[in-house]
């Protein structure tokens, strides 16, 4: 199957998927009775490959680009498992997020309303309720004779509605880079900064959020919001204190909130507060501890010199700084 995914062969590895699961339903009776024995029965079939043959192939079809064959056999998967299997639930919600996280392609917008009724189509907000129901539900698994894994019903909402505030925000993400109408960007942004989950065990609703100013931020400055965009990027940057219950966050959110604010004092002709700004960056995004939120800083620091260089007429300067900026970002070192 997996030779057939890198050679893009569709039937080959689906045809591979159904041999295996073909093979993995028939399993040995756990009741051991003696052969003798007329009308024994020396083996059961596993319901759970009903299940989870539904759910490789719908992921499948997700890698393959073919999205309405994907959303119908996840469909298909959520009405074997219903509340029998909460891990299979779990899973097609994570498939059902990426389908949706994916931009439309040209038969998304071939499809018309009739073809494809928003009624009838499976979401993560539906399947989420359907995941909590069967959390509270204490229920068997079909050819089992033990009960699922416990589920904290609790745990499973903070879980679904942090993963949907991040699918909203790779579609924002996704949104402006596409130039799409602001409205699309907004929605996204906005419900990636409103994430919450309760007690946020392992802060993964702030990191959400954090991701999501720093996006906006990034939007902003895009746009020619210099202003907004200090202001923004301050509220993340200028706040990022350690206490005496939790670190300071390094993360690429902040950084990026940061060299977004040092683009903005820039744009403003603010050059000294931008400099003071960059050394503080510099201080905590060192290579040695947080390599990737350094490569930010450095292509920032090497943009801002050559600027720098270009106003004050120092030509001889800029040939070296163009060769750091391209070893970064290739399409920076074009533009200028």
């Amino acid at each position: 199957m997996l030779c057939c995914i890198r050679a893009m062969n569709l039937g080959g590895a689906l045809e591979s998927l159904r041999l295996f699961f073909d093979y993995s339903m028939f399993r040995l009776s756990d009741s051991v009775i003696p052969a003798n024995i007329r009308g024994c029965r020396l083996g059961t079939l596993d319901q759970r490959s009903l299940r989870f043959s539904c759910l490789l192939q719908a992921r499948l079809c997700r890698i393959f680009g073919d999205k309405q064959a994907a959303r119908l056999l996840l469909s298909e998967c959520v009405q074997q498992a219903q509340n029998h299997d909460v891990a299979c639930l779990r899973m097609a919600m994570v498939e059902l997020a990426a389908l949706e996280a994916m931009p439309p392609g040209e038969a998304d917008f071939r499809t018309t309303g009739e073809d494809n009724p928003a009624e009838n189509l499976l979401t993560t907000d539906g399947l989420l309720r359907m995941i909590n129901r069967a959390a509270d539900s204490e229920s068997r698994m079909d050819g089992e004779d033990h009960r699922d894994i416990a589920v904290n019903s609790l745990e499973s909402e903070q879980l679904f509605e942090q993963m949907n505030a991040l699918v909203h925000l790779m579609a924002a993400i996704t949104a402006a880079r596409r130039c799409k109408p602001p409205t699309i960007v907004e929605d996204g942004l906005e419900r990636a900064m409103r994430c919450t989950s309760g007690a946020d065990d392992g802060g993964r609703a702030r990191l959400i959020s954090d991701a999501a100013v720093a996006t906006t931020s990034s939007v902003r400055l895009r746009h020619g919001f210099a202003k907004a965009t200090q202001s923004l990027a301050a509220s993340l940057v200028e706040t990022n204190y350690a206490d005496g219950s939790a670190p300071r966050h390094e993360t690429e959110a902040h950084v990026i909130a940061g060299v977004n604010m040092v683009y903005a004092c820039a744009m403003n002709g603010e050059w000294d507060k931008a400099y003071h700004v960059l050394q503080r960056l510099k201080m905590v995004f060192t290579p040695e501890l947080n390599w990737q939120a350094a490569q930010y800083v450095q292509l920032c620091d090497s943009i801002i010199a050559f600027d720098t260089c270009i106003l004050r007429g120092e030509w001889d300067k800029c040939a070296p700084l163009l060769e750091d900026i391209q070893v970064l970002d290739e399409a920076e070192a074009v533009l200028r």
